[in-house]
């Protein structure tokens, strides 16, 4: 049959017919044959995918070109010929498949097929659902994010990172991602914080740096959507980026990313970053997560509001509840109270129970009730009330005096009154304490004036002294002791003497005076003291004194020893009124291991005991007990000080003793200083300086000292002495003698502070000269100033300013033999 002739005129118009219906169908048609050959397609199957007949003129040529992806074809491939022998096999449409296929652009569309079958062909419908797909899934998104948002707002009761973490989760599958991550930013939005990792990037991301906080200026696409302040899509991550700086060593590969800012009143809260999803993101992508993650924020800024409201409450329950002031919260007409804290509770003497739900008339806390009412209007014509004096009866009727400040405040949606009050009679007993505790400080004030006088005044009264010593001494020497002369230079000499003492006393009233422990006997300091104490207590008071024999030695500083008897012996001279007796007795002792009931006493040790004993008016154990505090006195103002015996604990305590003390009211005290045997086998020093023998100085002694009057005096008693003296009167000056002078230098005598360098300085420049030659310091200085020249160290020999003749050839001869002063 061919078309045109007319015995098939009617076949003709069928076919016609029928292309025309083929070739304006909505739906891509495809014929072929049972060998695999094409025989037709139509136009719209050209529209869809862009191949012609001529590109897949069989099924060899369609299956590469649609599938690509040679897993994928051999799937597709498989499903169609098991479909096209169903439809030949059941003379039956097939079931719809839906695959995609790649067109000819190199597009890909989603295509449902359906096959039909006869003998000898086959007919196979393409059906475009790209856009069906897309709106069912972004239907299936919309439904899925609004569930993701129905499950965080049931999750309040969960930690942050519980509900940060499962948003994520939901990010990522929005996005058909695989990774994820949220960062919180700063105020300042210059570091964000990673808080969540999503849970295949913790699982495969071994990356060695997992920081915490990155600066957004050093981060690459992470920062890039605070930077730019929108969102941020990398579909080509492989691809050239200026954004892009890399990721450590172990991070999981990167194929795509987005992250996209969440903003609050303009200010970035948050950034929220999803990747590696198989497809391109997309706008659409951008969209789901926008409306996630703004609702993740609300959610957590609902949270953050609340626990910050319930911390807050619980601060202000807590301050509320421990204040040391009492606080009440009342109602304002009718005085009931609502809550008290429990300095209120202590104040009044009524429980809580006693108090809640009552108005304060009931309970009849006010002296005059009439002054709650007077408050309350002037709460409300003031609107605050600060410190309102008032009167309070306590549930013992103790008057209460108090300040009274009060202001409104809302409570469970209603006003209420929250007052705070001030017992006045803790603020009068802390105004007392105030006064005492002023006129402690003037006393340490008048001790510091004490000893800031007599440490300013000591170098120059000491150089003066030792002039008039000195040139007493030489005058001396020079005269008979029969000779009026002579008489009125001893007096001179004694009165110098007295003088040098009463400043020594008084450095060490000041702590002022050098202090350096050596071994010494007791007996020896106490003996060598008496003579000094008994001027202390005076004509009408005795003093016995009763050594033990075979004292053990001690190591302590002797004037530390004498500024100890000083405060006790005063202290017990105080005690007795009139005639009485002061008893100083010395004793071994060894504690073997006895308990005592005084803490401080040691179970074990071989100790010499030191007991001043008074006949006096005695103590109660209350004066015991705070006998030895700071400040404490029980001497009207003006006659103590209340730190001679806090002195006297704390130079017992620094060589490692203890005191005891033992006394009752009208049976007199006895206070028994105990310091630890020593045990080295160091001699003890002799109490008293021995004699020198003047005049057999033979050696060269160097002498430098700035002030004209005591280098003149001192060179005169070296030369008494048989010295030969080369004196200077500035270190300059020395440093051109030693230079000058031919022979040898045996000892540097020089003054520790002087202008250009100071005596150890001095001293240093010269052993280069002379390395063999001793050293001797003086300086009529206090120890605070001498301890910072370095002169005080163990090796170093130094005498005090003012010194006699005697004194001066000990300490001379000493330096000379190498012995120093320990």
């Amino acid at each position: 049959m061919h078309p045109g002739d007319p015995s098939t005129h009617d076949l003709d118009v069928g076919y016609d017919a029928l292309k025309t219906i083929l070739e304006t169908i909505p739906v891509g048609i495809l014929l072929g044959d049972t060998r695999g050959r094409t025989l037709y397609v139509n136009r719209k199957f050209v529209d869809l995918f862009g191949y012609t007949i001529e590109d897949i003129p069989d099924q060899e040529a369609w299956w590469p070109a649609a599938y690509p992806d040679a897993g994928l074809r051999v799937d597709a491939r498989r499903q169609w010929a098991a479909a096209a022998a169903e439809a030949q096999r059941n003379r039956s449409e097939t079931p719809p498949m839906i695959f995609p296929v790649r067109c000819k652009d190199g597009g890909m569309r989603e295509i449902e097929f359906r096959m039909a079958a006869t003998d000898t062909l086959h007919v196979v419908v393409f059906t475009d659902i790209g856009e069906r797909l897309v709106a069912a899934r972004e239907r299936r998104t919309n439904e899925q994010r609004t569930a993701g948002l129905l499950a965080l707002s049931q999750m309040t009761d969960q930690p942050e990172n519980v509900i940060t973490d499962f948003a994520l989760e939901q990010a990522v599958a929005l996005t058909n991602s695989r990774i994820g991550y949220l960062a919180f930013v700063n105020e300042d939005e210059t570091v964000m914080t990673m808080y969540s990792w999503s849970r295949e990037a913790m699982q495969t991301c071994n990356a060695l740096d997992k920081k915490v906080h990155y600066k957004v200026a050093e981060t690459g696409l992470w920062g890039e959507a605070i930077r730019q302040r929108k969102p941020v899509i990398t579909n080509d991550y492989a691809a050239p980026n200026a954004f892009k700086k890399g990721y450590p060593e172990g991070h999981l590969p990167i194929s795509r990313h987005m992250n996209l800012p969440v903003l609050e009143e303009g200010r970035i809260v948050l950034v929220a970053g999803v990747g590696n999803k198989p497809a391109p993101y997309d706008e659409s992508d951008v969209q789901q997560l926008t409306l996630l993650m703004d609702g993740l924020w609300k959610i957590i800024r609902t949270k953050r509001v609340e626990q910050a409201l319930r911390e807050s409450q619980a601060r202000f329950a807590k301050a509320f509840l421990s204040s040391p002031a009492p606080l009440v919260i009342s109602e304002i007409d009718s005085g009931r109270f609502i809550d008290v804290n429990d300095c209120w509770v202590r104040m009044l003497g009524h429980s809580r129970e006693e108090l809640l739900g009552h108005t304060s008339k009931e309970v009849g806390i006010w002296a005059d009730p009439a002054d709650r009412d007077r408050m309350v209007a002037l709460l409300r014509q003031k609107g605050a009330i600060k410190e309102a004096p008032v009167q309070f009866v306590s549930k013992s009727g103790e008057r209460i005096h108090a300040l009274w400040s009060t202001e409104t405040i809302t409570l469970d949606g209603r006003p209420v009154m929250l007052s705070l009050i001030y017992d006045e009679t803790e603020r009068k007993r802390a105004e007392t304490e105030k006064e005492r505790l002023q006129a402690q400080l003037l006393q340490v004030q008048k001790l510091e004036s004490v000893g800031r006088l007599a440490g300013g005044v000591a170098h120059d009264f000491n150089n003066m002294l030792g002039v008039i010593l000195g040139h007493a001494e030489l005058a001396m020497s020079r005269t008979a002791p029969g000779e009026p002369i002579h008489e009125d230079l001893t007096e001179i000499h004694a009165a110098a003497g007295r003088s040098a003492e009463l400043t020594r006393q008084l450095l060490t009233f000041a702590r002022k005076q050098t202090v350096r422990p050596r071994v010494l006997d007791l007996n020896a300091v106490v003996e060598a003291a008496l003579k000094m104490l008994r001027r202390l207590i005076g004509e009408a008071i005795a003093l016995e004194w009763h050594p033990a024999g075979g004292l053990w030695p001690v190591k302590v500083d002797p004037t530390q020893i004498d500024q100890v008897l000083a405060n006790l012996c005063v202290n017990a001279r105080d005690a007795i009124d009139g005639l009485g007796t002061i008893t100083i007795t010395t004793e071994n002792v060894t504690l073997d291991g006895e308990p005592s009931a005084d803490p401080e006493v040691p179970l074990f040790g071989d100790f010499v005991r030191l007991s001043v004993r008074d006949d006096g008016c005695g103590m109660d154990r209350a004066t015991i007990d705070n006998l030895f505090d700071p400040f404490f006195t029980t001497k009207p103002v003006g006659l103590g000080t209340g730190l001679g015996l806090a002195t006297v604990y704390g130079v017992v305590k620094q060589n490692s003793g203890f005191i005891q003390v033992h006394s009752a009211p009208g049976q007199g005290a006895t206070l028994a200083i105990h310091l630890p045997r020593c045990t080295t086998p160091d001699r003890p020093a002799a109490a008293v300086q021995p004699k020198a023998d003047p005049g057999d100085g033979r050696e060269t002694i160097l002498l430098v000292e700035d002030e004209p009057s005591v280098l003149r005096m001192t060179t005169l008693m070296l030369q008494r002495l048989g010295y030969t003296v080369l004196p200077a009167g500035t270190p300059g000056a020395a440093i051109e003698q030693a230079r000058a002078h031919a022979g040898r230098i045996d000892l540097l005598m020089t003054d520790v502070v002087m202008p250009e360098m100071n005596g150890r300085d001095l001293a240093e420049h010269l052993l280069s000269l002379y390395p063999e030659m001793r050293r001797l310091f003086m300086s009529g200085y206090t120890a605070d100033v001498i301890a910072h020249q370095g002169v005080l160290e163990a090796g170093v020999s130094f005498i005090q300013k003012p010194f006699s003749l005697q004194k001066l050839a000990h300490w001379v001869r000493r330096a000379l033999e190498g012995e120093v002063r320990s």
